[in-house]
């Protein structure tokens, strides 16, 4: 386990995926209200328990559940880092705020910058990336906090119900992150 706290909130834990928290990521992956906006190639927009169970197997990823860190600690959502290549030492960073409970609260926001200590630390990575939809500017905020720095935009890649959207990118380096 492992916990962030910075001043525009409380103290945000990570934990890694047990077999229940796993069952709950994976509902937080399938619900209708976060599976359009996932993207997990070939067309698979939410994760099977079993597919999350794979995930926190291969060194390619590393997931994890976050919680308010509260006394309760209650799972509040899943960060994670994907598509990690050690020799280049980059990863994809992606997120899901599980329970609304929580939204407005920054805890997506911090748990990401606990994530991205670690992956910045312990893993060593040397820059970060990601991407949001068209349409999804809360989670272009989570990324701007953080210094992620818009990088392009990927033209009428996304499907979104009936539309195709864009995809803006956005990368942050080790040092960008140091310096905040």
């Amino acid at each position: 386990m492992s916990l962030y706290e910075d001043c525009s909130g409380p103290e945000v834990r990570l934990l890694e995926l047990d077999n229940e928290l796993i069952e709950l990521a994976a509902g937080w992956t399938a619900d209708p209200a976060h599976s359009p906006w996932l993207d997990f190639g070939e067309d698979v927009h939410s994760l099977t328990p079993l597919t999350l169970r794979a995930m926190c197997l291969r060194p390619v990823h590393c997931l994890r559940i976050f919680t308010a860190g509260d006394e309760t600690e209650t799972p509040a959502g899943l960060v994670a880092f994907s598509n990690i290549a050690p020799e280049s030492r980059t990863a994809m960073v992606w997120y899901v705020l599980g329970d609304k409970r929580f939204a407005r609260q920054g805890l997506t926001s911090r748990a990401v910058g606990a994530l991205l200590a670690h992956g910045f630390g312990e893993l060593g990575l040397e820059s970060a990336w990601a991407w949001v939809a068209t349409g999804n500017p809360a989670s272009e905020r989570v990324l701007e906090r953080h210094g992620f720095r818009r990088i392009g935009i990927q033209r009428r890649c996304h499907r979104l119900g009936d539309r195709t959207v864009d995809r803006t990118l956005f990368d942050l380096l080790q040092e960008e992150f140091a310096s905040q």
